[in-house]
């Protein structure tokens, strides 16, 4: 009961503590190449030894009750326990937290500091020291770079994306092939290098999934019934088309939908998910870029950007402008359906508000064509760890990267700092933090990630091989809801933009 109250005491602004990869909201962690932080995340205090937190609850009052049985890390005891081993980490990410933990300064909320992460790891392996260098998300992908030429690195926190940096894990997952079945995801791209190829660059330590958040209330209010795991986007424009006018018991006018990141630097979102919906398999990949083949006037790409333009139809003006974007679940939005990937944000937003339950989550609309057909659409966003390629400690990297994802204390540590963890045995803790409907949106969602799926390296869109061509992307997916393109016209100027790029490789 306890705990139950703290809780309550979560303020909107616990974005900050979880975001991974953007802001907040719908821009949150799951960006797949990655924006910097908001400036709100390192808004928090160090928590003086014995001190309560705002709140008046200890530190304990925000974890996980019990350490659930996730399957257990075992020592690996292959590796010498004589040797003397500095392991060095360096990036942002989820350590950010700090060494001794950290009060938010706007929630009260306690997150645990990593040195409980390197007392447990040190139960293991007391001869590995370990140094943890945390780093701003401000100039992130920078601040590794020199990092790493330095020389003192071996484990790239959120380094994933930096593929010529890290080291091919390939290796240690074919010689491990139960670890691989134990988590949700690997951190792959396909590189610019070998772009028929996946590198597995790096492991996610957290998943940020996207789901679909609906307004019990709206829903109430307009007589229509909630949909099941099994909807559509189909059944998404008739629910929203349902929704969109004055509602009747409120007399305030209602929107059916809100898409991602309206207003946002990931709009694009929005075209992914309805290509990957549709089936629209726009890129075939060689085994250079200038070998890939790119047609975005297949019939399903401009299916895709069909989709978005009917679903804008049911969209606020305010949000089509980019502006009036409302995300937080506290009762004053104006939408039925949220596609939000700040899952866990979303939940303390609508606990703060002491609105549990107006709110419900099922993983995202069922994709209903192509290799997808009949899983959710895929979506996944993370903090990960990558390994650097001249690290002299790749085996104890590789190691730390395992304990970090499977051992059941880190895996609590990564909840407790409010994470979904990379570790399909931890649902437990996170239902126990989140509560049942939650936790099995997320479970679904990353239960039927393909292998090796990437939000930004896929069959529908690639932003990291061509240029520019994401602000490409975000122009036609923004011209589209704004209706001054056509869905073909969007189409067409993608295609544009890509073979004028392809031809100033020839």
């Amino acid at each position: 009961m306890k705990k139950k109250v703290a809780l309550l005491m979560i303020t909107t602004l616990l974005a900050a503590a979880i975001a991974g990869c953007g802001g907040s909201g719908s821009d949150s962690k799951g960006s797949s190449e990655d924006s910097a932080k908001t400036e709100s995340e390192e808004k928090v205090e160090e928590q003086a030894p014995g001190e309560e937190t705002v709140v008046g609850e200890t530190e304990d009052a925000f974890k996980v009750e019990e350490t659930v049985e996730t399957g257990g890390y075992q020592k690996n005891e292959s590796l010498s326990a004589d040797e003397e081993v500095t392991l060095t980490v360096f990036g942002p990410g989820v350590f950010n937290v700090g060494e001794e933990g950290v009060t938010d300064l706007n929630s009260g909320i306690y997150r645990p500091g990593y040195n409980e992460i390197i007392e447990r790891w040190n139960e293991f392996y007391p001869n590995v020291t370990l140094e943890i260098e945390t780093a701003s998300w401000d100039s992130w992908q920078s601040a590794i770079t020199t990092a790493c030429l330095s020389g003192e690195v071996d484990i790239i926190m959120h380094g994933a994306t930096m593929t010529d940096l890290t080291y091919d894990l390939s290796s240690y997952l074919d010689q491990d092939p139960e670890y691989y079945d134990r988590i949700y995801a690997t951190a792959s791209r396909r590189t610019s290098e070998h772009p028929d190829e996946f590198k597995v660059s790096g492991i996610s330590v957290s998943v940020s999934p996207c789901v679909a958040w609906l307004d019990t209330k709206i829903f109430e209010d307009y007589g229509v019934e909630l949909p099941d795991e099994s909807w559509t986007y189909e059944d998404v424009l008739s629910l929203a088309e349902q929704m969109t006018g004055t509602d009747p018991v409120t007399g305030e006018q209602t929107y059916g939908v809100q898409l991602f990141s309206m207003g946002g630097s990931n709009l694009w979102f929005n075209y992914t998910q309805a290509a990957n919906a549709l089936g629209a398999k726009v890129f075939k990949y060689g085994p250079t870029v200038s070998e890939c083949e790119v047609d975005f006037m297949v019939p399903e790409s401009i299916a895709a950007f069909q989709l978005i333009a009917d679903l804008s139809k049911f969209v606020s003006p305010g949000n089509k402008e980019g502006v009036a974007v409302t995300t937080t679940l506290n009762g004053e939005n104006d939408w039925a359906i949220l596609f939000n990937d700040g899952v866990m944000n979303s939940y303390f937003q609508m606990q703060v508000a002491e609105l549990d339950g107006r709110y419900v989550a099922l993983s995202m609309p069922q994709c209903s064509a192509g290799e997808y057909k009949g899983i959710p659409t895929p979506f996944a966003g993370d903090n990960n760890m990558a390994i650097y390629k001249d690290s002299d400690n790749k085996d104890w990297a590789w190691e730390f990267i395992k304990f970090m994802t499977t051992d059941e204390k880190a895996t609590q540590w990564v909840v407790s700092n409010m994470e979904v963890p990379n570790n399909k045995a931890g649902k437990a803790m996170v239902q126990e933090l989140v509560g049942e409907n939650l936790a099995t949106a997320i479970d679904n969602t990353l239960n039927t990630l393909p292998e090796y799926y990437n939000n930004a390296t896929n069959d529908v869109f690639n932003n990291v091989s061509f240029g520019s061509v994401t602000n490409t992307m975000i122009t036609a997916v923004d011209n589209v809801i704004n209706e001054t393109m056509t869905p073909e016209e969007a189409a067409q100027s993608m295609q544009d933009y890509v073979d004028e790029y392809m031809s100033t490789l020839n």
